[in-house]
């Protein structure tokens, strides 16, 4: 077999240099986007628990009415404000992770399955977000109207729950949606690294043939 002219060692050379590259730039994506993921699972959490301390402390006012009825007022109002700062913060973390989902989506070689779930974990949280909206004005109310009715004050304690159990919903969904994602962008950095390292090693074997 002929030796390889220099034009085809420089090709290689580029080649495996090219493949080592791409290893690294593959490893070091995997880092930044997983380093990403994970800043914005934690900030979620956080805020989902600290949306449910605002509603399960409401609530408790709520059973409690009947003692003090502008205590619930002063309450709903100041809830009320806290709540809806919390739906535009969800409103904004969902914007960031259906961003993030379609960052992940031009990352080579990255399965659909981990970039759709994030996807779909967006609308949830902007879901979420909409819902603690209709709690913040359903609170708000409070301060207009007082409660003037028992019913009113199981009505409102109902909404707060079933908002307390959407959150809790929310919460699972984000762990889930965490740990797919991480698995998915593991994967694709895997079969990256392959791509690439097969790929050097195609043109280093064309030196040493």
């Amino acid at each position: 077999m002929a030796k390889p002219t220099a034009l085809d060692k420089v090709i290689s050379y580029t080649g495996i240099l090219v493949g080592i590259f791409g290893i690294i730039f593959t490893i070091y994506m995997f880092l930044v986007i997983g380093d990403a993921v994970d800043a914005i699972h934690a900030a979620a959490i956080n805020q989902t628990n600290a949306a449910i301390g605002i509603l399960a402390d409401a609530r408790g006012i709520v059973v409690a009415t009947s003692d003090s009825m502008d205590s619930l007022t002063s309450f709903a109002r100041n809830s009320s404000n806290a709540l809806n700062q919390s739906a535009d913060s969800f409103s904004s973390m969902g914007t960031a992770v259906s961003f993030l989902a379609t960052s992940l989506g031009q990352v080579p070689y990255m399965p659909k399955e981990a970039t759709d779930p994030l996807q779909s974990a967006a609308q949830g949280i902007s879901g979420t977000a909409a819902d603690m909206k209709n709690t913040a004005a359903s609170m708000g109310n409070v301060t207009d109207n007082a409660l003037a009715t028992a019913t009113g004050v199981t009505a409102l304690k109902e909404d707060i729950s079933q908002s307390i159990a959407s959150l809790e919903g929310t919460k699972k969904q984000i762990d889930g949606i965490h740990g797919t994602v991480r698995l998915g962008l593991l994967l694709g950095t895997i079969l990256a690294v392959l791509m690439f390292g097969l790929n050097a090693l195609s043109f280093y074997r064309q030196l040493v043939v």
